[in-house]
């Protein structure tokens, strides 16, 4: 190990938080070997839902491995998946099942994903970067959107009609709308 120059240390900072984000997510089979974290993000999991059921938002009160103190979160992206970590917890959605991805205001994005055929699961997660607007986080939005139709355009043919007929099933079914327009209600949370 060099001191002098830094390498083989591990400095605090994003470049130090995605590398152990990597290791973990690889450990638990979450991140391919040749796969790596695109984009990485600190903020807060506002709510959270899986198939109709609110579920508890995470609140931590100490620092723990790979998360920072206060409840906080990591919102990252790969070439094939959208992460969210929490203290020991990931939630990983391929991208390929993102169904919807988009700013909803007060420095806050909602992502809808299926969780299974017919599940679904929402999360409104708030930024936790100084100076960081709503028009940053649409451009986020955007770039991982990009990075979903370049990976669903590797796929199959038939994978990319069953994919597409799953999404417009649940647009013509209003859940997407209806899933956007409970995670943009306020929550009573600061």
């Amino acid at each position: 190990m060099d001191e002098a120059s830094g390498e083989g240390t591990i400095r605090p900072g994003p470049r130090s938080q995605i590398a152990l984000l990597e290791r973990a997510l690889r450990r638990h089979r979450f991140l391919a070997g040749d796969d790596h974290v695109i984009e990485w993000r600190q903020g807060w999991i506002r709510r959270w839902r899986i198939d109709g059921l609110e579920r508890p938002v995470p609140a931590l009160s100490r620092l723990r491995r790979l998360v920072t103190v206060g409840g906080m979160s990591t919102f990252s992206y790969s070439s094939r998946a959208v992460f969210l970590h929490f203290g020991s917890t990931f939630l990983a959605a391929d991208l390929a099942r993102v169904r919807r991805l988009e700013g909803i205001g007060g420095g806050s994005v909602c992502m809808i994903y299926s969780t299974s055929p017919t599940g679904l699961g929402s999360v409104q997660w708030t930024t936790g970067e100084l100076n960081e607007d709503d028009a940053q986080l649409a451009g986020l939005s955007t770039r991982i959107l990009a990075q979903r139709y370049r990976m669903l355009s590797e796929l199959a043919p038939e994978s990319r009609q069953q994919i597409a007929r799953e999404m417009a099933a649940l647009e013509a079914s209003g859940v997407i709308d209806a899933e956007i327009a409970w995670a943009s209600a306020p929550t009573g949370r600061t």
